[in-house]
């Protein structure tokens, strides 16, 4: 459970230094951390295609 709850945040954070780490358990023989990975990876590569404007209020 720790494993899969570092990976989601892992992605969640957004920033790409977090990719090597992520892609080293993308074969975990766990589908649960397998699976979390491979989502945070496709999460980091949407954030990273995406140009992101904040407002300032």
């Amino acid at each position: 459970m720790v494993r899969h709850e570092a990976a989601e945040a892992l992605g969640a954070i957004g920033d790409t230094t977090a990719m090597s780490t992520l892609e080293l358990f993308i074969d975990d023989d766990q589908p649960v951390i397998s699976e979390s990975c491979e989502v945070a990876i496709d999460f980091l590569n949407w954030v990273q295609s995406r140009n992101f404007e904040y407002s300032e209020r």
